[in-house]
């Protein structure tokens, strides 16, 4: 999920909400691929398996991760850190335009973290 782009957010609050309260889950989830990618060399090319087989290889490759961290095999016994970053580089930009779904669930995203239900109290002081 991507945040509003600057030109869209200036001047509307509620997008500029959405942006501030994805960022930190963005940082955590890109991280966590970071050290899926430098593991296990599946995410170091372009999928071969169908979309819907996705989910199923992102959950093993999770268990098969905690697997290793039980045993004592961490990113340590694999290498730096700096490794890790420097794989990430590899990646290829995907590009293109994302599909209406995306947009629709970034809508309902963006109403949620706006409502009385959704928002922290901290958030319109942050943006």
């Amino acid at each position: 999920m991507r945040p509003y782009p600057g030109s869209q957010s200036k001047g509307d609050n509620e997008k500029s909400i959405f942006s501030y309260r994805l960022s930190p889950t963005r940082r955590m989830v890109e991280n966590a691929f970071g050290i899926l990618t430098y593991k296990f060399q599946i995410y170091q090319r372009t999928p071969q398996s169908l979309p819907e087989n996705s989910s199923n290889i992102i959950f093993v490759t999770c268990i098969l991760h905690n697997y290793l961290r039980v045993q004592g095999v961490g990113l340590s016994d694999m290498g730096s850190s700096a490794n890790v970053r420097n794989n990430l580089t590899k990646i290829p930009n995907q590009g293109g335009s994302a599909h209406e779904i995306a947009f629709e669930v970034r809508e309902k995203f963006k109403q949620f973290f706006n409502s009385p239900s959704g928002s922290v109290p901290w958030q319109n002081e942050r943006v």
